[in-house]
């Protein structure tokens, strides 16, 4: 074998175990498509979040369901969930405290570089999962 040949043998495995590698670590389009309607879900619980703030702030209470909420000025329609249309699941837990919950598609555990997941707020499991809420005021010792 000349040197060409070996040099060319060698680029040509190294092509193959690069190309390998990457199908390996990549995800599949429908774990991609999860992820993403994940994110969905928690940037619609982020937006949950804010509207029930701000409903604190102007009836000095908690809404007693999403309904209710939903009916506030600017409230928007981010209260289901992106592929099964189900509404979200809210529940007051207390003066200050509430619950929210959804279904996930996909483990966050491993993803420390994404959005919201690094915070440790929304991390989550696949499937059902709840997260226990306390106002902003609550945290500051001002709701009086």
């Amino acid at each position: 074998m000349t040197g060409t040949k070996i040099l060319t043998s060698i680029v040509v495995v190294l092509v193959a175990i690069t190309i390998g590698v990457a199908i390996f670590i990549m995800e599949s389009p429908s774990q991609q498509r999860q992820r993403k309607l994940d994110l969905r879900r928690i940037d619609d619980l982020n937006n949950i979040t804010r509207h029930i703030e701000t409903y604190w702030q102007r009836h000095k209470s908690l809404p007693t369901n999403l309904v209710m909420l939903s009916s506030e000025p600017g409230s928007g329609n981010t209260f289901t969930d992106p592929v099964t249309a189900t509404p979200y699941e809210y529940e007051p837990t207390g003066r200050t405290k509430y619950k929210l919950c959804a279904t996930f598609g996909t483990d966050s555990s491993n993803e420390e570089s994404q959005p919201y997941y690094g915070l440790g707020i929304w991390g989550h499991k696949n499937g059902y999962q709840c997260f226990d809420q306390v106002l902003n005021c609550e945290k500051s010792g001002r709701c009086g």
